[in-house]
């Protein structure tokens, strides 16, 4: 029976200079509840190149993305019974995640190659993404993508 505001501000840019491309999104957010927790900011950048190849078959893209918010103490995960409840004793966010990334569209299909948070050692490793729950090290992806029509 409350009423809560939540204030949502924002700017977005993508640029595109020849073969170079720049995207960036930066966002602030704040509640009048101490009940609905937000970080006070987030921010994403995405610097890419991207190219056709073997005689503009193949369009390639591959750059790196880094995206980070403030350190804010988030919600909580109960396993036992699936909610989230507030907790206090434990700031998430606050270091900055990088990945590099590879696409190319081959045809209909894409395929995809990622290697999410090369920078996991770079901050002692203790990021959290939820409380209790540390941010995976690096790990490599892989995927495919393929439009089933003609």
């Amino acid at each position: 029976n409350e009423m809560v505001e939540i204030l949502y501000a924002g700017l977005k840019a993508d640029v595109l200079i020849r073969h170079w491309r720049l995207m960036g999104d930066f966002r602030s957010m704040n509640s009048n509840k101490g009940f609905v927790r937000l970080p006070d900011w987030g921010a994403y950048a995405r610097f890419s190149y991207r190219d056709r190849f073997f005689k503009k078959a193949l369009l390639t893209e591959f750059g790196v993305s880094i995206a980070t918010t403030a350190e804010w103490k988030s919600y909580a995960f109960m396993p036992a019974t699936g909610a989230l409840y507030l907790q206090s004793n434990q700031l998430v966010g606050g270091s900055p995640s990088m990945d590099v990334f590879l696409n190319a569209d081959i045809g209909r299909a894409t395929i995809t190659l990622m290697l999410q948070r090369i920078n996991s050692k770079w901050f002692g490793g203790e990021n959290y993404v939820a409380p209790g729950y540390p941010a995976p090290p690096n790990t490599l992806k892989f995927g495919v993508f393929w439009k089933l029509y003609n």
